[in-house]
């Protein structure tokens, strides 16, 4: 199974050493919040699986799938460098 698109740019904020993990933020799907949108920056990660990441939240582990991702943003540059596709109506 090839790699996800959505995989591949954690895998790169996270590991590449030409970035800067802490540029970063990640919106994602989560109900209850306003918009049912909530902000994680990049740095609470802690694991980037197959299907969804592991990230810090205060005091506990949170698992969130990617398909609940919709936007990853660098605020250093100001750019969106990966964006859910939405349905067009």
């Amino acid at each position: 199974m090839p790699e996800s698109l959505i995989r591949k740019v954690l895998n790169r904020i996270k590991w590449d050493s030409q970035e800067t993990i802490s540029d970063y933020e990640i919106t994602f799907l989560h109900r209850g919040a306003p918009n049912n949108l909530k902000i994680c920056p990049a740095d609470r990660i802690k694991e980037i699986k197959i299907s969804y990441l592991l990230f810090f939240d205060e005091d506990e582990e949170v698992i969130i799938p990617f398909h609940r991702i919709r936007r990853i943003y660098n605020k250093k540059t100001n750019q969106i460098v990966w964006e859910k596709e939405t349905e067009q109506g």
